[in-house]
């Protein structure tokens, strides 16, 4: 992937549900021609957002990191800004 102008952290846990038509929404936006960008996401829920992840989405401007069990909101923000 080429220089990232933006990068969009979205921390979650067990939000499968919303983060599949979050993540969709993101992909497909109109308007953006010259802007790179990435999708980091921070997961420390125990639901199967990683399975359903990489069944349906392929593009390589997803990032997607687990940390399991992590309760500390700050952390897993902070965590995004570190991987992106």
């Amino acid at each position: 992937m080429s220089k990232v102008d933006v990068s969009v952290i979205i921390p979650t846990y067990n939000r499968e549900n919303i983060l599949m038509p979050t993540i969709s929404l993101l992909l497909n936006q109109q308007g953006v021609s010259g802007i790179n960008y990435e999708i980091v996401i921070v997961d420390s829920g125990n639901d199967s957002t990683e399975t359903t992840l990489k069944d349906n989405f392929t593009d390589s401007r997803i990032c997607y990191k687990k940390f399991a069990s992590m309760k500390n909101r700050s952390f897993l923000r902070n965590m995004g800004a570190d991987i992106a």
